[in-house]
């Protein structure tokens, strides 16, 4: 994954095909298809998701007052996985999904 554009608020990211193919994406790919129908049940600092499988890329629009946008960033450029799973934990507890 790689951040195409980022201004606080909306980061667009973009994913290799291959990603689809891993575990779990199917079920992501779902998830945020159902959050969308059912107008946006999302935790509280995410405003939306639009995932594009076509384009390969995802939109994350955010609450910049809850969520760090340099987090945010840094989540999807670090390549140290333990710093990853970091700003992971950080993130979840901004979001409030640390429980």
């Amino acid at each position: 994954m790689e951040v195409a554009h980022h201004v606080p608020g909306r980061m667009r990211v973009r994913f290799s095909p291959a990603i689809l193919t891993a575990p779990g994406a199917a079920s992501l790919a779902a998830w945020a298809q159902g959050q969308k129908r059912n107008n946006g049940g999302y935790p509280k600092g995410l405003v939306n998701l639009r995932l594009n499988l076509g384009s390969r890329s995802l939109v994350i629009e955010y609450d910049r007052s809850i969520v760090d946008p340099q987090v945010l960033e840094e989540l999807f450029s670090t390549q140290d996985k333990e710093r990853m799973s970091l700003l992971v934990s950080e993130l979840a507890e901004s979001l409030g999904l640390d429980n």
